[in-house]
């Protein structure tokens, strides 16, 4: 009976919790806006005989109100003046009111909440000298700008979903209990509570690291191929396509920031380990299996601070290769090929390669240490014809299928040479010249040695010279202990175990530098953290808070980041040029737009531009040096052929040490176009010349 009152008290809390997310995600803001009124208030006829009174109206474009902003020229007027602010809705209630005095000629105004307004409604704003001043000489050069946003549904949508899960998982633990089964028999519970518990872990960095161009190209492709644009063909790039087609399904439902998106992306990795706790607990205990997330999460988080929390195909390359590794292992231990083991081998083998080429390294070193496995396993055994064709032809099948459905969908889109030209051709004869990758396929071998040579050489002089901050500590740390684990396993004479792991680290690391560590840094956790207990026998206990200790040690960039996304966040209002240019775009209904990815001053990159007008007219999103070799021509094309009245462009722009190296598409442009302005943002706006 006691269980049943707890379980109807955390049902109650939840619908409590649930309410309370409802009543805020009403006023949360996926961007925050700017919009200068100043253009279309029209004096008030109310006030005219009071010199101290300036009243106008207007039309609300915002759903939400967050902060006010009213430039005036105070050389017109006492600047010690205090000036009482009244926004009132059009039957005249007070919507928020507020007196302030500022020695800048800028008042702002940040409201202590956020206010619902009706967008398209009218409004009033009274501005009252409480000093008696004579301020209607202001109005002429008054500037008023609102700053806020429109409800977006799908904060809603997530919260729903959420709460569901957690009615989910309290039905199951209540059916638990009058079943009188034991949690700790409940994997299926066990990895629910984990996934949800590892969301919100993500969450706490969804806001963290500037505008990256590698996760907004991920983002605004998936948004190219949601408005049934087709990858190489109407959007072009050198990547392989799957973190495209993931963010593709983002936006089908509803996606449209780089939060958003983020967000959807937290759920899949959260589902893909919680999948994988359900599948190896009993094999690797549930203690790894709950730490090896938590560490991959948090340590890769803090060796790479930045680009972690990305939507990058880095991070889904690494978590592949973790799960590939799970299951590698076990199948060291069991020698099965069962249909269920050769279709996850089969997705991670091609999530990894669809996510990076290059994983193609770690893939055939894995194989080449299967088929040893093999040879070992047939030597010791006898095996019926019947039993070897099944065992292959199930790995066979699903190593195939994926391979197949994907080749369809391009000849099926008339893409599938433009596909291979862009994601193999392209890096072997263009970028290559660019990133050193590609020319000679046993480069990146011997480059990959090098690479872990230099980070060892790199990092004891750091520290020997006391030049060495935190996350150079951790690194070394981390990656030593899957050193001395390697070396341990191979004096425990576990030689298959000691060469999976050894040459995955370091085939994993053919492009050790920034972003491109991730994928290395997550084998080498996954190491750290299935194989510690081979150091731990008479020293257990020891060990165990050693451990213990350097985990917390290792969380520290972690925690101070989750703290500020706790308490210290605050929204990033839109650039000024995004600002201008949703400005210009409304002049003109059903304008079309062209944005070079390459240019946006705004943390939100140009993943704003993109949702408010829909997919750009240009096909390349970024114009790259490399992308210009061979594809100047096509965005010729689509100035010519769509005629935007907008584009998004830095003549002047420098890239990789490059510049001017569109000459064919700038000359074009200048025929047609006229910049905004001479500096700042306003060169990067371009016009259309009207016809004489």
């Amino acid at each position: 009976m006691k269980s049943r009152i707890c379980y109807l008290v955390l049902f109650l809390l939840l619908i409590v919790v649930f309410i309370v997310g409802l009543l805020s995600a009403r006023l949360k803001l996926t961007y925050l806006e700017k919009y200068d009124i100043t253009d279309y208030v029209q004096q008030s006829e109310d006030d005219s005989t009071r010199k101290n009174v300036v009243s106008n109206y207007f039309t609300m474009p915002l759903d939400i109100l967050k902060k006010l902003s009213i430039e005036v020229d105070l050389s017109k007027v006492d600047n010690k003046s205090t000036l009482y602010i009244q926004l009132l809705d059009n039957d005249g209630n007070v919507v928020f009111e507020e007196r302030t005095n500022s020695n800048s000629n800028i008042y702002n105004i940040e409201l202590e909440k956020k206010i619902k307004t009706t967008s398209g409604a009218r409004y009033r704003i009274v501005i009252t000298d409480e000093n008696n001043n004579d301020i209607l000489s202001l109005n002429d050069g008054m500037k008023i700008e609102l700053m806020g946003g429109n409800v977006d549904y799908w904060w809603y949508g997530l919260l729903i979903i959420g709460f569901l899960y957690l009615l989910l998982i309290l039905g199951k633990l209540f059916y638990n209990n009058e079943k009188k089964i034991f949690f700790r028999d409940d994997r299926i519970v066990q990895g629910l509570i984990l996934a949800i518990v590892l969301f919100v872990v993500l969450s706490l960095l969804v806001y963290e690291g500037i505008y990256f161009t590698d996760e907004n190209d991920n983002i605004i492709g998936g948004m190219t191929i949601a408005n049934r644009g087709v990858l190489y063909k109407d959007y072009v790039t050198s990547h392989t396509p799957l973190l495209y087609y993931i963010c593709s399904v983002f936006s089908l439902f509803g996606a449209s920031s780089r939060e958003q998106f983020r967000l959807c992306f937290y759920i899949v990795v959260c589902v893909i380990w919680a999948l994988a706790y359900i599948r190896h607990r009993d094999s690797f205990g549930c203690k790894k299996m709950v730490v090896l997330p938590f560490a991959e999460i948090i340590i890769v988080y803090c060796v790479c601070p930045s680009d972690a929390p990305r939507i990058l195909s880095e991070n889904f390359q690494g978590l592949m290769y973790t799960i590939l590794l799970l299951e590698f292992i076990r199948y060291y231990r069991d020698k099965t090929l069962k249909w269920d083991r050769c279709i996850i081998v089969s997705l991670c083998v091609w999530g990894a390669i669809g996510s990076a080429f290059v994983s193609v390294y770690v893939v055939v070193i894995m194989a080449l240490i299967f088929v040893v496995v093999e040879m070992n396993y047939y030597k010791k055994r006898e095996v019926s014809l019947k039993e070897t064709c099944m065992r292959y032809c199930r790995l066979i099948i699903s190593a195939l299928v994926p391979l197949i459905l994907a080749i369809v969908y391009f000849a099926f889109n008339n893409s599938l040479g433009i596909a291979v030209r862009g994601f193999y051709t392209f890096n072997t004869e263009v970028y290559s010249k660019y990133s050193g990758m590609g020319e000679n396929v046993f480069y990146p071998v011997f480059q990959a040695y090098i690479n872990i040579m230099r980070f060892f050489a790199g990092s004891i002089t750091s520290i020997l010279s006391a030049s060495s901050d935190l996350v150079v500590v951790l690194r070394f740390l981390v990656m030593t202990l899957a050193v001395i684990l390697v070396i341990v396993l191979a004096f425990n004479k576990r030689f298959i175990e000691c060469m999976l792991a050894g040459l995955s680290i370091l085939m994993s690391a053919t492009r050790f530098e920034g972003f491109h560590e991730i994928p290395t840094w997550f084998i080498i956790i996954a190491i750290d953290v299935l194989y510690l207990d081979i150091l731990m026998n008479k020293e257990r206990k020891m060990l165990c808070v050693l451990s213990v200790l350097m985990m917390v040690f290792l969380s520290i960039p972690y925690f101070e980041v989750a703290h500020g996304a706790l308490f210290a966040h605050e929204d990033e209002p839109i650039s000024e040029l995004e600002s201008r240019v949703v400005q210009l775009m409304k002049e003109e209904r059903n304008s079309k737009i062209f944005i070079d990815g390459y240019n946006s001053e705004s943390n939100y990159g140009s993943i704003y531009l993109h949702d408010r007008f829909g997919s750009s007219v240009n096909k390349i999103p970024y114009m790259l040096p490399w992308y210009m070799e061979w594809y100047e021509e096509w965005d010729v094309d689509s100035l010519k052929d769509n005629s935007p009245k907008v584009v998004v462009y830095d003549i002047e722009r420098e890239a990789w040490g490059c510049k001017y190296y569109s000459e064919l598409f700038d000359k074009t442009l200048i025929q047609s176009y006229i910049p905004l302005g001479n500096e700042g943002y306003e060169r990067m706006i371009w016009i259309r010349k009207e016809s004489p």
